[in-house]
Formats: C-alpha cells, sequence, structure tokens
C-alpha cells in the first residue's frame, strides 16, 4: 500500500479492519496468537507548510556566497535536485548531455534515473565549470574534491545577506517546482523532472502557492490575422 501511494491514515483503518478479523479468530480457537497484535500504527505527519523565499532574497545569498557554496546554489537552482549527497553532491559531468543540453539524475530515493533540461544560458556556465574542473569527477567540487556538505557554508552565507527567517536548501527545490507549475509545466512532466513517482504530491502541497504565483492575463493564444 506504501508502494501504491496510500496514506498513512487510510493504511491503519485497513489494519484496524483486519485486526477485528485476527481478533475474532483468536477468539473463537481458529489461530492461537493474534499476529498484529504488536503492531504500532503509522505515524501521521502534519501537512506541512512552505514559505518560499524571494528572489531578492536568494541573490543576497549568492551575493556573498564563496565560489563552491555559489555554483552549488546555482546548480541546484537550475535542476530542482534534492540537495545533499543523494543527489546534488553526487552529479557527475559523465551525466551531461551537452547536445540535449541535460543532466541524468539518480535518484536513491525512487531508485530509478530521469533527465533534467537546462536553458541554453545555463549550458554555457556549466560548460565554462568544465573547463576549470581540474579533472575532478563531480560538478560541485572544492579545491578538486567532492563536496560532502554546504550546511555551515550555507548558513554563513544567510548571516552575511541579513536574513534571519528560516530559509532551507530543500526551499530551492521547493522554489523550482512552484515557480515551473506556475509557469505553466505539465504536472505530471513536472513530476518525472524532479523526480516524484505521480504528480500527486505536487497537486498536493505546490498547487495552491503556483496559483498564487499566476498572472491574473489573457492567456497567450495564436493571434489572428485580423486582430490589430
Amino acid at each position: 500500500m506504501v508502494d501504491a501511494n496510500v496514506g498513512p491514515r487510510s493504511i491503519n483503518k485497513y489494519f484496524q479492519y483486519t485486526s477485528k478479523i485476527f481478533t475474532w479468530a483468536v477468539e473463537n480457537d481458529y489461530i492461537d496468537d493474534h499476529p498484529w497484535r504488536k503492531r504500532k500504527p503509522l505515524r501521521i505527519l502534519k501537512k506541512f507548510k512552505i514559505n518560499l523565499f524571494t528572489l531578492q532574497e536568494f541573490e543576497r545569498i549568492l551575493d556573498v556566497a564563496p565560489d563552491h557554496l555559489k555554483w552549488c546554489l546555482e546548480l541546484a537552482y537550475n535542476s530542482g535536485v534534492r540537495p545533499g549527497p543523494k543527489e546534488l553532491f553526487s552529479l557527475k559531468w559523465s551525466n551531461v548531455d551537452w547536445k540535449m543540453k541535460r543532466i541524468e539524475i539518480y535518484a536513491s530515493k525512487t531508485d530509478t534515473w530521469r533527465w533534467q533540461y537546462f536553458t541554453t544560458a545555463f549550458m554555457t556556465k556549466l560548460k565554462a565549470k568544465d573547463k576549470e574542473n581540474n579533472g575532478c569527477l563531480y560538478i560541485v567540487s572544492y579545491k578538486g574534491k567532492q563536496i560532502k556538505s554546504i550546511s555551515k557554508a550555507w548558513r554563513t552565507a544567510k548571516k552575511k545577506a541579513g536574513i534571519t527567517r528560516r530559509i532551507r536548501l530543500y526551499d530551492i527545490r521547493h522554489f523550482y517546482i512552484t515557480y515551473a507549475l506556475a509557469n505553466g509545466a505539465d504536472i505530471m512532466d513536472l513530476a518525472e523532472r524532479v523526480g516524484h513517482v505521480n504528480g500527486e504530491m505536487i497537486m498536493r502541497v505546490y498547487a495552491h502557492l503556483a496559483k498564487d504565483l499566476q498572472k491574473k492575463e489573457a492567456f497567450d493564444l495564436p493571434k489572428l490575422h485580423d486582430i490589430l
């Protein structure tokens, strides 16, 4: 049921129903013991709230960030990857498809590979970084070695930028998904690019944020020849 994205509340309810059958079986001597007697219900997580940082706040952090941190943040911003050793720090130059302007990302969370596409402008920056990587296999590195953590550098940069409110590295991923959705990204395509199993999570968590960002103006349709 977990693999099928059934929620903890529903799973617990199903277990309650089935448990009553086992209880009846024990009471009527069909089985000797209740096999789920010690089972603990799945923890039901409270719905979390995302407070997006502003573009100005992020730029202030970039302005004071050391070069290795700045590059990590820019790559995370343009790819929407999960920040940390499982995705961001594991990206290799061999994962880049220069011709198609994309990178292949492995998600250990779902044990799947996915493609993420970059703009021409970011690909130009990526090529420039490739020329100066000094033979390091990893796209984000420090002094020629793979980066293991940027948490301390991130906290220092936020402090230097004068930002006191809570902004996490993972919020960069939230920012990417929200703005992509607000700008018309297909839900299933977006889910695939950021490594979600399906679009349910995106609709449940990000749809209300994206709605607030959408422009209240006419949709962009092809212009008729007789409209000036």
